[in-house]
């Protein structure tokens, strides 16, 4: 069992539909990428710039595979940055990208995390060892199928329609236990 605290990002949004997703973060196992997650989630201004993922799009959409967003500063993929500076470094890998709707930090490189971030739409175990699982989709796994499949340019990967986040916001609420049967399996945790 792991503990896991709930993070809730409603309004996700694209085109005319509308969702709302649930996502478990993994407080216990990365409480640095999670801090950073919300932190941000939830707005902070540093150096006069407000880092937020309200209103943010999603820059990359690669059918049957994942969902990207987290640039507040270009919106458009080129941009990263953390609450800790520039980037921060790869917690550890005890998660794995074993099924749909994992939550990772996208990075190009070790030990180059900042707020851009993912989820997948399939299984992704390639992506062990390279990016950091922090959190699970709990609610709304068919609203982020449904992102999935927007038309994209296919040499980008960019939505041709806008796709982003509404309204995300991290709220406390009581911790539980996801128990293994939640899981896919008992391999979804990896004790390194």
């Amino acid at each position: 069992m792991t503990s896991c605290d709930n993070m809730f990002l409603r309004g996700f949004y694209a085109t005319s539909s509308q969702g709302r997703v649930v996502i478990g973060l993994f407080g216990n196992i990365v409480p640095m990428t999670v801090l950073n997650f919300v932190t941000i989630t939830n707005g902070i201004v540093r150096s006069n710039m407000n880092f937020t993922y309200n209103d943010v799009p999603f820059h990359r959409i690669v059918k049957d595979f994942c969902i990207q967003t987290g640039d507040f500063i270009n919106r458009d993929g080129t941009g990263s940055l953390s609450i800790y500076g520039p980037k921060f470094v790869d917690e550890n890998f005890r998660l794995s990208h074993k099924s749909a709707g994992w939550v990772s930090m996208a990075n190009y490189g070790k030990d180059t995390n900042g707020s851009q971030w993912f989820i997948t739409l399939v299984p992704a175990r390639w992506l062990d060892g390279h990016h950091v699982v922090f959190g699970r989709v709990l609610q709304g796994i068919n609203f982020v199928h449904e992102i999935g499949e927007v038309e994209t340019f296919p040499e980008t990967s960019l939505p041709k329609k806008y796709v982003g986040i509404a309204n995300g916001s991290a709220k406390e609420v009581t911790r539980y236990d996801l128990a293994l049967e939640d899981l896919v399996s008992a391999e979804d945790i990896i004790v390194a």
